[in-house]
């Protein structure tokens, strides 16, 4: 074997996730998707460069950052063969576009009557990073999506969900491709920063240049006007979202 053979069995192998990281993996999907290339997308982001593995994508209500998160990981499996794996607000409250059986959510995330919220939310963490583990080692290349993980937590403990999380991304499998975290909190983002030891990837919605040290910072507050738009802003981004789906799919 030459010195040169020798080298390259010795390097560690390279993790299996998007080259040139998540950030790249977002700008790509901006870039190339028909979704948000067609002209009719009701949303836009920023991406500021970060941990090569986490994403995470913060903004206002009713910026689409649900939106963008499922978009990307329909992207990443058409396009990378990536197997997308959710935990997310709208099956552990039975809410949104799908109703989940009681049976079924009882059985993913436990109950409440008898855990508090915090020690729910946090096994349903570790499950989840346990399963993305087993899934790489058996040959797929998981994508996690952790939508608003610190839903009904305080902000004490909003801040250790997102250390927690970190931490479990510096144990991931280098199989695997990838964490996105969608989050309001900024006491999260603080502990996932933690927990990762450096920033995040950070993708910020209705945004032209992000910046995750400046969303830290931002506490302006919003109106009573601004909350009670938000049910507009919710009809108006569906009816473009509609739109925007029978244009791309009219170029196809």
């Amino acid at each position: 074997m030459t010195a040169a053979a020798a080298t390259l069995a010795d390097a560690p192998a390279q993790p299996a996730g998007f080259p040139g990281g998540m950030t790249a993996f977002a700008s790509d999907f901006a870039a190339r998707s028909p979704l948000w290339t067609c002209g009719e997308c009701p949303f836009q982001f920023d991406v500021a460069d970060g941990h090569a593995r986490t994403l995470l994508i913060g903004g206002e209500n009713a910026t689409g950052k649900s939106v963008l998160a499922e978009a990307l990981l329909r992207w990443a499996k058409e396009k990378f063969g990536c197997a997308p794996m959710k935990v997310t607000i709208r099956e552990r409250t039975g809410a949104g576009t799908y109703e989940m059986a009681a049976m079924r959510r009882q059985m993913m995330f436990g109950s409440e009557e008898k855990h508090s919220t915090g020690s729910v939310s946090a096994a349903v963490v570790g499950r989840a990073f346990l399963n993305m583990n087993n899934w790489a080692e058996q040959g797929v290349k998981p994508l996690l999506l952790l939508d608003e993980p610190e839903l009904g937590l305080s902000e004490g403990f909003s801040h250790a969900m997102g250390e927690w999380i970190g931490q479990q991304i510096g144990c991931l499998s280098g199989k695997a491709f990838g964490v996105i975290v969608v989050s309001h909190s900024k006491r999260l983002g603080k502990g996932l920063a933690l927990g990762l030891s450096e920033r995040p990837a950070f993708a910020q919605m209705d945004s032209v240049q992000a910046s995750f040290e400046q969303w830290l910072r931002d506490s302006q507050p919003r109106t009573v006007d601004d909350l009670l738009a938000l049910d507009r802003l919710d009809a108006y981004g569906h009816r473009k979202m509609v739109e925007m789906i029978k244009a791309v799919r009219s170029m196809t």
